[in-house]
């Protein structure tokens, strides 16, 4: 046995089943694009399914659909209903679907068809077992790749028959209750997300915490703002300042290059590591002091500060650490309050404020990517109340998302703990565990020589070989 098939096959089957490869059970071979250049390629009315389409399910109609022409004139073939098709590189890679209908493939896409030994269905999900596996055996280039030799030479224990359907039947059912805790799981997530756009909003409308002046007429005392004439702008509380970035904050925006990362150093904070209020360290860059001296001129965020991104993506924010030093790229600018009577935390709070967010969107530029530049980020608004509110709004807000986070991170423990209980259904359902066996099914092996004399009597048909021959017979199956 091969390194390949042992770490693919690593387990014993019950006496009734039997390992056989994909080409023993199976014919294999990719799709095919038709010239982009000829447009009387496309439009027609055979599906054209891509990679992209595959997304672990069936697949019952495809973006795109070519002509008669097109099939004839292209390695394109048609395939039946039924065919297993497996993602073979790129982003896709090792993605699955079978066919609901009769359709062609582009040539990232291997289809597994005539699977006479085993059930299509049964297939795919051996397939979904042993993906990450197949994945593995693939990489060694530019990208993963997994090679048509690959498939083919992938070993498929064998069930008897009517096992296989068992099979098939209790993974339904056991999927179907994951299903239903997984779909649970995202309402949760999708509610606690609304939640902490709630509490942001309420934070930064003045409706969290009393005011100030709410406090004072609460406890009977006078203060500043009942005496004067002066009224808030309209829509904010009393006490409350309407200002803007440029009147409140000072910007430190990018100077400098972005200098060459290194193995160890400062820790180089990028976009990416900025996601919801919090800072992420791990897989963070590195750049030498000298090369951050050498390339970059607007010095350390320093403690308190806001980080801000520009772009890819626009607008998340955290506050600088007090206990490391570390630098930030281009992408990035540093906001730093202008005064002591403005506290850090609240200003993020409002930048993270869902109705800020969608100004920010509103001035940004770009097709592609949108960004802000320091100038149209400028007259931004923002509200801000008197200090002590500020802080009792901050402790309130921490307060709420420590139990909003605590929330979300057991909806993820949660889900990838659905996932592996996926995955230990798939394992149980191949190792023959999962149904029990009944003695009077035929075994797999009698399938299997029956199968396998009527391919070789097949082959003697025809004076082509075996393999050129069924490449053929994939063009057109009806």
């Amino acid at each position: 046995m091969s390194p390949s098939e042992e770490r693919l096959n690593p387990w014993l089957l019950p006496r009734s089943w039997q390992w056989a490869t994909v080409e023993e059970i199976a014919d294999t071979t990719s799709g095919g694009t038709p010239r982009r250049d000829r447009p009387q390629f496309y439009g027609g009315t055979i599906p054209w399914v891509k990679s992209g389409e595959l997304r672990d399910g069936v697949v019952h109609q495809a973006e795109e659909a070519i002509t008669e022409e097109a099939l004839a004139a292209s390695s394109a073939k048609l395939f039946p209903k039924g065919t297993v098709c497996i993602a073979l590189y790129g982003a896709t890679v090792g993605r699955l679907g079978i066919l609901g209908i009769d359709a062609s493939t582009n040539q990232a896409v291997c289809g597994i068809f005539h699977t006479n030994a085993v059930l299509p269905w049964f297939l795919f999900r051996f397939l979904q077992l042993i993906r990450q596996q197949l994945v593995e055996l693939g990489k060694g280039g530019a990208q993963p790749n997994i090679s048509q030799s690959i498939v083919r030479q992938t070993r498929v224990p064998v069930a008897p028959s009517n096992e296989q359907q068992r099979i098939l039947d209790e993974i339904d059912k056991q999927f179907t209750r994951l299903d239903a805790a997984v779909a649970a799981l995202r309402r949760i997530q999708a509610n606690l997300k609304r939640y902490r756009a709630a509490v942001l909003k309420a934070a930064c409308e003045g409706s969290l915490v009393p005011s100030e002046a709410e406090l004072a007429r609460r406890e009977g005392r006078s203060w500043a703002c009942f005496e004067s004439d002066s009224k808030p702008p309209d829509g904010l509380p009393v006490g409350w300042q309407l200002s803007t970035v440029q009147q409140s904050i000072r910007i430190i925006d990018y100077r400098g290059r972005t200098p060459p990362f290194s193995e160890s150093g400062l820790p180089h904070l990028r976009s990416s590591n900025i996601r919801n209020g919090k800072i992420i360290w791990e897989g963070v860059a590195h750049v030498t002091e000298e090369m951050f001296q050498k390339y970059m001129t607007r010095g350390l965020p320093e403690p308190g500060d806001i980080l801000f991104t520009t772009e890819a993506p626009l607008g998340e924010v955290a506050l600088a650490p007090t206990e490391r030093r570390f630098s930030v790229a281009q992408r990035i600018m540093i906001l730093r309050p202008t005064s002591r009577q403005l506290d850090s935390r609240f200003l993020m709070y409002q930048i993270m404020n869902p109705r800020f967010q969608s100004i920010l969107y509103g001035r940004g530029t770009g097709t592609t990517v949108t960004g802000v530049s320091s100038r149209n980020f400028r007259p931004a608004p923002i509200a801000i109340p008197p200090l002590a509110e500020q802080l009792r709004i901050v402790e309130k807000v921490e307060k709420h998302f420590s139990v909003i986070d605590e929330l979300e991170s057991q909806c993820e423990v949660d889900l990838k703990r659905a996932e592996r209980l996926r995955q230990s259904v798939l394992k149980h359902a191949f190792e023959g565990t999962l149904v029990h066996q009944d003695p009077n099914d035929e075994p797999a092996n009698v399938l299997l020589e029956r199968i396998r004399a009527d391919r070789k009597v097949a082959d003697q048909r025809v004076s082509v070989p075996a393999r050129g021959r069924r490449k053929k017979e994939a063009t057109r199956v009806s």
